[in-house]
């Protein structure tokens, strides 16, 4: 039982120094602003970058030649997270799967496992929110691109057709227009934060708005056409997605239970039955058996996700 309070105390205080950090950092950015664009700014409220965590270690990390691969995988997978955050929440999570492995098998060799596996659970969890985040603002998209047509055809700029979408639509969306109009009133170029928007986004359709606004800004046209057009053809794609996951609903959920249900017998088992568990965890044959059955059950649910995937 101590170790649960242990654990579920070093959890409470890692999540209390992250938000801790990245609130201190949005107020000194807001700070920033007001002091660059008068107090009449202080009124609105500023989503600003948020804090590094573990800066230092981060960038002596990125020197090293294993440190330097996983910047660049954090690049990849997390567009428009800094390092030293993707960094932080590895830490975290390895220091949780320790300590659950202390907890509920008192052995080391299960602690280990659970201390290397768990940053790669949690890297995924973090990219599947953030998937599930891009979907929220795909959904938004429709909506909001009519209403920068609509902007546009009165005669409205650019920037202010972005703004007036920032105005007329909600979280998520609404926050990753404040963010980029904010960057931009601080002095970056519209194409660079434009960019930046949609890496932090991650999503195809909006890849597409940005894309039409750039080629915009340096060519011309007519962009409230292109913009229509595309506001059709991202609720046709919305259409079709909900088409495709309503067939694959089933073939989905035998996977989430090839997937779980294993690894939650397995534990049940280990809680419950610790003495006649004991040899899969002390014994050369145990950690064969372990390794097969971990080896097979990610086999059957990378086939499920082969044969449901479809492409585009």
């Amino acid at each position: 039982m101590n170790d649960l309070w242990i654990s579920a105390a070093s959890g409470i205080s890692v999540a209390a120094l992250m938000v801790g950090q990245r609130r201190w950092r949005s107020s000194q950015e807001a700070g920033k602003l007001v002091e660059r664009l008068g107090p009449a700014a202080a009124s609105k409220p500023f989503s600003g970058s948020r804090g590094p965590l573990l800066e230092g270690a981060a960038t002596r990390a990125a020197g090293t030649f294993w440190g330097s691969k996983l910047a660049a995988y954090a690049a990849k997978a997390h567009p428009g997270e800094l390092f030293s955050d993707v960094l932080a929440w590895g830490l975290a999570a390895s220091l949780g799967g320790a300590l659950a492995g202390t907890f509920f098998f008192e052995r080391s060799l299960p602690t280990i496992i659970l201390a290397l596996a768990a940053p790669v659970a949690a890297d995924r969890v973090l990219i599947r929110l953030r998937g599930s985040r891009a979907a929220r603002i795909e959904k938004q998209l429709p909506s909001a691109l009519a209403l920068q047509a609509s902007a546009l055809r009165s005669g409205q700029s650019l920037a202010r057709s972005l703004r007036i979408v920032e105005e007329g639509t909600k979280s998520p969306l609404r926050d990753e227009l404040e963010r980029m109009l904010n960057l931009i009133d601080l002095g970056m170029p519209v194409d660079e934060a434009l960019e930046q928007f949609a890496a932090r986004t991650s999503s195809r359709d909006l890849d597409l708005w940005v894309d039409a606004m750039l080629v915009h800004r340096q060519t011309g046209g007519n962009l409230a056409n292109v913009i229509e057009s595309l506001a059709t053809r991202v609720s046709q794609r919305m259409n079709l997605r909900s088409e495709i996951r309503g067939l694959t609903a089933q073939g989905r959920l035998s996977g989430m239970v090839v997937a779980g249900a294993p690894v939650a017998f397995f534990l049940m088992l280990s809680i419950g039955s610790r003495e006649q568990m004991e040899f899969l965890y002390t014994t050369p044959l145990g950690w064969v058996l372990l390794l097969t059955g971990l080896t097979m059950n990610a086999l059957g649910l990378l086939w499920i996700r082969a044969v449901l995937r479809i492409r585009p």
